[in-house]
């Protein structure tokens, strides 16, 4: 048998997920995610063509954020986070690598949600006044008495947010790095929940 080129597993896998995009279009999420499913598979089996091909780029690393994507809409999150490692393992355009690491962050992003107790579900998405939502920006001051931070966003906004616990141990990972926080917004209170760094890509 003719083996499958990574082009027409690649082709195979958008008309999948293009079937599952109008099924979801269609109110019809349970036969979306099956398809989702195959989609993922066979974007997966594209992108392995080229898993120790470091310099096929941008293919490598535009296939395995296609295949992480895909993951994640069918819930596969632990596939979808190896996806997002292979692409950033090789050499992809900064432009890619930036896209990769917004995958990624939303790819924890579900999985805090699917960890969460039925009733703080029930809060993010019944209570209009409190609401979950990721954060970037440098991590610039900090407020032991009052137990707050203040992170400053690309476009210069500041957000004063209320750290529950760690304070000292947050402040001494990330001082004036680039962070990724998930945070509870209730009302006009922010509270931190999670923080990651964000890895900027290097630059020659």
């Amino acid at each position: 048998m003719k083996p499958e080129s990574s082009k027409e597993l690649h082709r195979a896998a958008m008309r999948q997920a293009q079937e599952a995009y109008m099924a979801v279009v269609n109110g019809d999420n349970a036969a979306a995610l099956p398809l989702y499913e195959q989609a993922f598979l066979l974007e997966q089996r594209a992108a392995h063509h080229f898993i120790l091909d470091l310099e096929q780029e941008p293919t490598r690393s535009v296939l395995f954020r296609s295949a992480a994507n895909l993951a994640l809409k069918c819930k596969k999150y632990e596939e979808a986070k190896k996806m997002v490692y292979f692409g950033l393992a090789g050499n992809p355009p900064k432009e890619i690598a930036e896209e990769l690491i917004e995958v990624y962050q939303r790819i924890i992003q579900a999985l805090k949600l699917a960890e969460m107790p039925s009733q703080a579900l029930d809060v993010v998405h019944k209570t209009p006044k409190s609401s979950y939502f990721w954060l970037k920006g440098i991590l610039k001051t900090a407020d032991a008495q009052k137990h707050k931070i203040t992170i400053v966003s690309e476009d210069n906004k500041t957000s004063i947010i209320h750290v529950p616990k760690d304070l000292g141990q947050i402040v001494r990972n990330y001082w004036d790095e680039n962070v990724s926080a998930y945070i509870l917004k209730q009302g006009k209170i922010l509270t931190l929940v999670e923080m990651d760094k964000i890895f900027m890509q290097k630059t020659a």
